[in-house]
């Protein structure tokens, strides 16, 4: 994707908030789960911007923000999101690229859309999206990748990387996983490229639970009709191989003669399901605009484990007018759990974001974020939680404050 050099600028706002549907892990003294509504106060501040020299181009987004609410019952809320590429032309034919995707978070309510600011897609790496609790989880994905033009056609790419997400409560499962990809892509014209990649991944789930193998094989397209309008598109099979330590209850008769009222079994699965990934981007001066979508296997969300995954994501965030900033951003999952817990869920989750330039550094800031979450087969899962904010922020320079 032609990224645009978008000048490095900190930002600082305070911003009144009010959050329904607030739920950690726990229950309350009626053996219910924990839910509420507050207000309460924000601090956000964060960098971001990108800069290019002959070989080497960055790209860099960070954003931290602690919310305290008005009611005691509910925990304070404390974020962390950093976002940081690096691309370095070694010699005339290698290229090296390393990503990185870290931060914590109480409260998950984010779309891992595209950034102006990085030189990667953050929908691609293994950012939480899908978390139903608010516990503090901290997350990574770390990828190193190195390429090779072989010819003004012909490129050969190889990549491995660590991924974790360590959930704070005992009641939830954390993850720790490694991957590896090697691909070639063969430019058929000046516009158009075609390739085949592999892609392996695995997962290990924290309590000796158990973890999966995965072996992705797939076909790749991608074109650029003109300088900043990008298609790109893979499709093939996942080969998926799970085992997991599964909880059996046994019949009351067995029960009364050993003194037991379950077993533990293993639980071994093999299966081939169909993988796809596909976006379509549009880069502006000051912005992007983009469609994606795709069909995989996923780690879950820390209650339900390793899931066949369905997404789409659509997204609008652009800074151009005199005094005005926009972005808009939503996305809905359909998923499929095979791990410790069978069943299906979704979530789908929609931000607006709007800034306006008050004069000097001053700018209003708002924004209203809201989130579905329903499974037809687990009743108590189904809850509709919203967040809407606005404040004051600071940034120098006289284009309007970009927030997201």
């Amino acid at each position: 994707m032609v990224q645009p050099n978008i000048q490095f600028r900190p930002f600082l706002e305070l911003a009144a908030t009010y959050d329904t549907g607030l739920s950690d892990a726990r229950l309350t003294n009626g053996g219910t789960l924990a839910s509420g509504a507050s207000s309460g106060i924000r601090v956000i501040g964060g960098i971001s911007g990108s800069k290019s020299w002959k070989f080497t181009t960055i790209g860099l987004e960070y954003q931290g923000s602690y919310t305290g609410y008005r009611e005691q019952t509910v925990p304070r809320s404390i974020s962390q999101s950093l976002l940081f590429g690096v691309s370095r032309q070694l010699s005339r034919h290698l290229n090296l690229n390393l990503r990185e995707s870290a931060g914590m978070f109480t409260r998950d309510f984010g779309v891992a859309g595209l950034s102006s600011t990085v030189p990667f897609d953050p929908s691609s790496t293994f950012i939480p999206t899908t978390d139903y609790f608010d516990n503090r989880t901290y997350f990574s994905s770390s990828q190193a990748q190195l390429t090779w033009q072989k010819s003004l056609r012909l490129s050969i790419n190889m990549a491995g990387g660590f991924i974790t997400n360590q959930r704070l409560s005992s009641a939830l499962f954390s993850m720790t996983g490694e991957t590896a990809q090697g691909d070639f892509q063969y430019r058929l014209t000046r516009r158009v490229t075609v390739g085949g990649v592999y892609d392996y991944q695995r997962y290990v789930y924290s309590g000796n639970v158990g973890g999966t193998d995965i072996h992705i094989f797939a076909g790749s397209f991608s074109m650029r009709p003109t300088r900043r309008l990008e298609l790109s598109f893979m499709a093939g099979v996942d080969r998926v191989e799970s085992t997991f330590l599964l909880t059996q209850s046994i019949d009351p008769v067995i029960a009364a003669l050993l003194g037991v009222t379950s077993t533990t079994q293993i639980s071994h699965t093999l299966g081939y399901r169909p993988y796809s990934e596909g976006r379509l981007s549009r880069v502006f001066a000051r912005g992007v605009v983009f469609v994606s979508g795709g069909s995989g296997v996923t780690p879950g969300n820390g209650v339900f484990l390793t899931s066949y995954s369905n997404r789409a994501i659509a997204g609008y965030q652009f800074t151009g007018l005199r005094r005005w900033s926009f972005s808009a951003q939503g996305g809905e999952n359909w998923s499929e759990a095979t791990g410790n817990i069978a069943g299906r869920y979704r979530g789908a989750t929609g931000t607006v974001t709007v800034s306006r330039s008050l004069g000097g550094s001053a700018h209003l800031t708002s924004s209203f974020s809201v989130r579905q979450y329903d499974s037809p087969d687990f009743g108590n899962y189904n809850r509709l939680i919203y967040n809407a904010t606005v404040g004051i922020g600071f940034t120098p320079g006289n284009i309007p404050l970009r927030i997201r």
